[in-house]
């Protein structure tokens, strides 16, 4: 018969690794240096997307500012060597953190700049209305307008083109986003105004 030895399980003794604190708080530094940079960075991209914005037709506007904001993202790791940040132990987390530290920022400082009060795309809204809508001999023709802007109107050129080929710029009433004139037909001019 066969004796049974009885083997020692070796035990195991977890050691904790030490904590090297000044190492610690060096990179934590680094890291917030580098997403502040990133955060600026992203501010100064909004800017000048808004600027260059502000100078393209409307068919090509998102798609360039667009690549310009996912491009100007390689200019980071640039500007980080420039500053001295060492930046050799960077992983594919950091990055991609910095990366969305940057496009969110850029996003969010763009899209406030193209909106009102900072940036108005939007044409005025105007409808007018002449009353009656045919004019008797002699008569007069009350023509009132409502006239609309995000940013607020600074200005409203009225003008009327009589048959002849006269334009006369006549004054008119306001309140508030409504003007109204009177047109007398003095000389019972016949045809289009315009």
């Amino acid at each position: 018969m066969a004796k049974r030895r009885k083997e020692k399980e070796e035990e195991y003794e977890f050691k904790l690794p030490e904590f090297d604190e000044e190492a610690y708080i060096k990179k934590e530094k680094r890291n917030i240096k580098v997403n502040f940079i990133s955060f600026f960075f992203g501010i100064l991209i909004g800017l000048v997307s808004q600027f260059l914005w502000k100078g393209m037709t409307p068919s090509v506007r998102w798609p360039l500012i667009l690549l310009l904001g996912l491009f100007s993202a390689s200019f980071i790791r640039y500007i980080l060597i420039r500053l001295n940040i060492d930046v050799s132990d960077f992983g594919k987390k950091e990055w991609l953190g910095n990366f969305f530290v940057y496009f969110f920022t850029w996003l969010t400082v763009l899209i406030i700049l193209l909106n009102p009060p900072f940036y108005d795309g939007e044409p005025p809204f105007a409808e007018m209305v002449t009353l009656p809508g045919v004019q008797e001999p002699g008569g007069t023709v009350v023509i009132a307008a409502y006239v609309a802007d995000n940013a607020g109107i600074d200005k409203i050129n009225l003008s009327i083109q009589q048959p002849n080929n006269i334009t006369i710029y006549p004054s008119y009433s306001t309140n508030g986003n409504t003007i109204s004139y009177t047109y007398t037909n003095k000389e019972n001019l016949k045809g289009t105004f315009t």
